[in-house]
């Protein structure tokens, strides 16, 4: 138990967040799909005309999607931390502490893992009565901004594994640290009698 609570404190909180976001994201796209709003049938008309013409292609290209997505991922995510462990072997171990801690890598994972689940979960609501045209929009216009977010995701981890940034990092922890310690010091001093 104490490790999962680890882990919450330390990289997982903000990822299941966005995780819980985008799962939100299939609920809310889901009953979109199921209502006929007025004012929203023309873009509905014009996706159903022009991308998502049937369930069984709107279906394919989800399933496409959501398979680039697990690929990717994993592939990327896997090579990037093998990348931080080789800093991590050439510097300090709390390369792998600082790279997890970041909240910019957090947003990434969440991010990707939050947007395959949502494309795995509009998948499953395809049935060739039901067209999921606003659910496959998302997860059509998420799936290039992840593609884009992917190369962020390797210029920053590059760019964390500079020497000068390791170091400012440390020192920006140290420094931190410190700053706690005082009151702790500050709270525990014993007062002087007489």
């Amino acid at each position: 138990m104490g490790a999962v609570r680890r882990g919450f404190q330390e990289f997982l909180r903000l990822p299941v967040i966005i995780i819980a976001g985008f799962l939100a994201l299939s609920v809310a796209t889901y009953l979109l799909d199921n209502a006929s709003i007025g004012w929203l049938q023309p873009a509905r008309r014009f996706m159903s005309r022009h991308v998502f013409g049937d369930p069984e292609s709107t279906g394919q290209l989800l399933g496409v999607i959501a398979g680039s997505l697990i690929t990717v991922a994993s592939i990327t995510f896997s090579l990037l931390l093998l990348a931080v462990q080789q800093a991590a072997g050439a510097m300090t171990h709390a390369v792998i502490d600082q790279f997890l801690r970041r909240r910019v890598n957090q947003i990434f994972f969440g991010f990707f893992v939050g947007l395959a689940i949502n494309a795995l979960i509009t998948l499953a609501t395809v049935d060739p009565p039901f067209n999921p045209v606003y659910g496959a929009t998302t997860v059509l216009v998420l799936a290039i901004v992840a593609i884009v977010m992917l190369l962020f995701l390797i210029y920053l981890t590059i760019h964390q594994m500079r020497p000068a940034v390791i170091i400012q990092s440390i020192h920006d922890l140290t420094l931190a640290a410190r700053e706690r310690q005082l009151a702790l010091l500050g709270a525990s001093r014993a007062e002087r009698t007489g």
